[in-house]
């Protein structure tokens, strides 16, 4: 069993709230931080299975670059860089981060 470093579920979806250990539900978004260490292939088969599970949206945050790739099922991936805010419309209608933002938290947490 795999799971995201972060990930989002929406209000509902949990068959009785927040529950204790694993969560069985398929996320609404998954989120991965690429690390220096993780491998091109690992990374690639876990967003399949993201995917193959019925994540709507991964988003997959590469802080060495400074870029984000945002993986929707069927779809181009979409790269976007530093000055480009993340967004998912469908599952979270008005959130938006700036990526500045974000590797600005990044970096201050190395």
């Amino acid at each position: 069993m795999r799971k995201p470093d972060v990930f989002f579920v929406r209000g509902g979806r949990l068959p009785e709230g927040v529950p204790a250990g694993w969560v069985t539900v398929a996320p609404d978004l998954a989120v991965e931080v690429v690390s220096p260490g993780d491998l091109a292939e690992s990374l690639e088969e876990k967003l399949e299975e993201c995917l193959q599970a019925g994540v709507p949206v991964v988003w997959v945050i590469y802080p060495a670059t400074r870029t984000a790739h945002v993986v929707r099922p069927g779809e181009p991936r979409l790269v976007l860089h530093d000055g480009d805010a993340l967004t998912a419309p469908g599952v979270l209608p008005s959130f938006s981060v700036a990526l500045r933002e974000l590797f600005v938290v990044l970096d201050t947490a190395r």
